[in-house]
């Protein structure tokens, strides 16, 4: 049921932001449940195929590469990999890159406590093996704001 009322209201935004002129970026987290187990590859591939002809924006994620439309890899213009362990699943995102062999060893050895992943440009075939820091960087102390103090409903602003 709870499926059902998912796949539903899916179809409701999907539908809501499908018109001309969209210019909306549409986050997609764990897009394999949302391909697979509420049924909805179909207009997932529409998004990916048409999608940019009306102004709109994917950016999908994924734990594996597989389970959905094959227009969420050869439909965008960069993609990004951590460290993957599987061997199968390392085959298909090496070859979701292009060159399959070359890419599986890049990804292999991707250092993951270093947090390195590999992105690649694919309008121009740049493709770069970066990392995140390994420690948030210090911020100053939140300014106190007029009307957005302790005691005033609001948040604080940084």
């Amino acid at each position: 049921e709870q499926q059902a009322e998912q796949q539903h209201k899916m179809r409701v935004i999907m539908h809501t932001l499908w018109k001309q002129d969209a210019n909306k970026i549409v986050a997609w987290d764990e897009l394999t449940y949302v391909c697979n187990d509420l049924g909805l590859a179909v207009p997932i591939g529409t998004y990916y195929r048409e999608g940019r002809g009306l102004g709109i924006t994917n950016d999908a994620v994924m734990q594996r590469p597989a389970g959905v439309t094959r227009y969420v890899h050869s439909e965008v213009g960069w993609k990004v990999s951590f460290a993957i362990k599987d061997e199968d699943d390392r085959n298909r995102v090496a070859e979701v890159f292009g060159d399959r062999r070359y890419y599986r060893e890049v990804i292999k050895n991707l250092q993951q406590e270093e947090h390195q992943f590999v992105l690649k440009r694919e309008l121009t075939g740049e493709c770069f093996v970066s990392s995140l820091p390994s420690k948030r960087p210090t911020l100053p102390p939140a300014k106190q704001q007029p009307g957005n103090g302790p005691n005033d409903r609001g948040n604080y602003m940084s």
